[in-house]
């Protein structure tokens, strides 16, 4: 183990209630081959076997951070920036298994390229019934515009990430006002200040936990309406990568029974994307009923938000 004074990276680790998987997604980070980093546990507050658990895990570069009131997961993560040393910081989820060489190949293509380059992504493995089932940003790796792939969403998600420490403080982390989607709000603001890069090949395994944020489709209405609103100008020129987003929150709207808003949504979908049977699908659907809403969602999983 080779850590420094000042480490090289502080990996920011929240977690609530989850002393179930915790330890998995806390050994895939120990067992990283590149070790020069501080781990920050930020316990956002947990009533279950969470402390019992970190207490058995022992190593220098741990350090636990207990909140005495729960925060949610962006508030977790911006108490442990505000905790961090190192000038790179590193996001793991408490339910997901970073790969081996996670951080190495990351702190490696940060160190040898430009200093305007803010944040490296890497692509990652959805652990799935039917396999595991690979997600990459593949227009950031190709040399391509980058906002495509943040565009899209599902490239970027936190766990992802090594970013620099200095313009996440800078632009105060975080929105803790989003009930969930709050890492695609960041990156996008991360991107408005620095440059872009990924590494080639998967760096995680994701494993979805049905308490998550993000599975409560309420949540994940509200935090896409408001992402389609705030950042609407992202999309300018890019018609039918709005219509996905449109046609997913559509198909969410639908489901909490907003029915004019489902279909304005759909609709906006259809002007945007005029050469695809998928808009026009979801929209009939819609006026057909919920059943058959439902069967073209499967038939159209990218549109309804089933799959990237």
């Amino acid at each position: 183990m080779n850590v420094s004074a000042m480490p090289a990276i502080s990996v920011i680790l929240p977690t609530h209630n989850r002393a179930r998987v915790l330890e998995r997604s806390v050994r895939s980070v120990l067992e990283q081959t590149f070790d020069d980093f501080e781990l920050i546990i930020v316990d956002d507050a947990s009533t279950d076997d969470t402390p019992q658990l970190l207490s058995t895990i022992q190593d220098s570069r741990i350090r636990i951070l207990r909140l005495d009131a729960n925060r949610g997961a962006a508030g977790a993560r911006n108490a442990g920036i505000a905790a961090a040393t190192a000038d790179w910081v590193a996001f793991q989820d408490s339910d997901d298994v970073w790969l081996p060489d996670k951080l190495h190949s990351q702190y490696t293509l940060a160190r040898n390229s430009p200093p305007a380059v803010g944040l490296v992504l890497g692509g990652y493995l959805v652990d799935t019934p039917r396999g595991k089932v690979p997600i990459a940003p593949s227009q950031t790796l190709a040399g391509a515009d980058s906002r495509l792939d943040l565009l899209d969403g599902w490239p970027i998600i936190t766990p992802t990430w090594l970013v620099r420490r200095e313009p996440l403080q800078r632009l105060r982390g975080f929105d803790q006002s989003y009930p969930c989607l709050e890492d695609w709000d960041l990156v996008f603001r991360l991107s408005d200040v620095c440059e872009v890069r990924a590494v080639p090949g998967p760096v995680l395994v994701k494993h979805g936990s049905l308490d998550s944020v993000c599975a409560d489709q309420n949540r994940m209405r509200q935090s896409l309406e408001r992402i389609l609103s705030a950042h609407a100008h992202r999309w300018q020129g890019q018609p039918r990568r709005l219509a996905r987003r449109l046609a997913h929150l559509g198909c969410l709207q639908f489901r909490a029974g907003l029915r004019p808003q489902a279909r304005r949504s759909l609709c906006r979908a259809v002007q945007n994307d005029m050469g695809s049977p998928a808009p026009y699908g979801l929209l009939l659907s819609s006026l057909a009923g919920p059943r058959v809403l439902r069967a073209a969602a499967r038939l159209w999983p990218r549109y309804s938000g089933m799959t990237p």
